[in-house]
């Protein structure tokens, strides 16, 4: 295959943010929700406090030093904000150990709205209707010790009768997603939040794929992973991509990548020398 390393030099102050914020583990569990035929994922991992506390040790002094006014301003509210709030608290709860997927396309109804315009009385009708398309798959997942907050703002959210909503065992479903309209689900299992256009996910996966999971190669450079990475079936999303645009020039493109083979991987490594690979 092609190997491509791509280096990205920055200001000191900044890389050791970067390099703070890579200090972290990625939560295997997360992989369990991808499943081995996906198309395309890629996972997030980021150390938030870590990152905070070096930026505050890299830029306060700045702020402080500076003799602009908006400068001696915002460490003044700066600090005065990091002795009101708990930052290890805030950490924990908005987690940056996530995944997303993409596993193709699926024949869905949707719902479109048009409008019959009457040119002499200026009125219009509005009409819905329903139609079959193919609508994209994914799932979204983040893993949380906090999690049992979303499901009290589930129950919340589920008392009121007009949202749409309803409790199916042990997950949520939402009657119109973003996505056509199509349903929406979201599932808390233990310390993992599950937001997903996947029934069958729901049904019958909550627990993971299990054997079918992603394994291999592909399993361990995920689990190596350092902030982001990124793996793209080029063999099936070209096709997919094609079936998804109208814009002719995008599809010219995806029909050029017709018949490609392999897979394509994006992954952020280490910090040396104040320089990202």
């Amino acid at each position: 295959g092609l190997t491509v390393d791509w280096n990205t030099h920055g200001d000191e102050r900044f890389m050791k943010v970067m390099k703070a914020g890579m200090n972290s583990e990625f939560n295997e569990d997360l992989l369990s929700y991808i499943p081995e035929n996906t198309q395309g994922f890629a996972l997030y991992n980021m150390n938030g406090l870590g990152a905070y506390e070096a930026m505050k040790e890299s830029y306060m002094p700045v702020l402080d030093e500076s003799e602009k006014p908006e400068y001696l301003l915002a460490s003044a509210i700066w600090s005065t904000l990091d002795e009101l709030v708990d930052e290890e608290a805030v950490f924990d709860i908005y987690s940056a150990n996530m995944f997303v997927t993409y596993n193709g396309l699926q024949k869905m109804m949707l719902e479109r709205t048009t409008y019959d315009y009457d040119e002499e009385t200026f009125e219009y009708e509005e009409q819905t209707e329903n139609y079959e398309d193919q609508v994209p798959i994914m799932t979204f997942g983040v893993y949380t010790e906090k999690a049992y907050l979303m499901e009290k703002y589930m129950k919340a959210w589920r008392a009121y009768h007009d949202i749409g909503m309803e409790k199916i065992g042990d997950y949520y479903r939402f009657e119109k997603g973003p996505i056509g309209g199509t349903p929406y689900y979201i599932a808390i299992i233990d310390n993992i939040i599950l937001i997903s256009n996947d029934e069958s996910l729901m049904k019958n996966n909550l627990k993971g794929y299990g054997k079918d999971a992603i394994s291999g190669d592909r399993y361990k450079a995920a689990k190596a992973s350092q902030s982001f990475y990124a793996n793209m079936n080029m063999e099936e999303l070209p096709k997919d991509f094609k079936t998804l645009t109208t814009n002719q020039r995008e599809r010219d493109l995806f029909e050029s990548m017709k018949d490609k083979t392999g897979n394509a991987e994006l992954a952020m490594k280490g910090i040396t020398d104040n320089k990202q690979t």
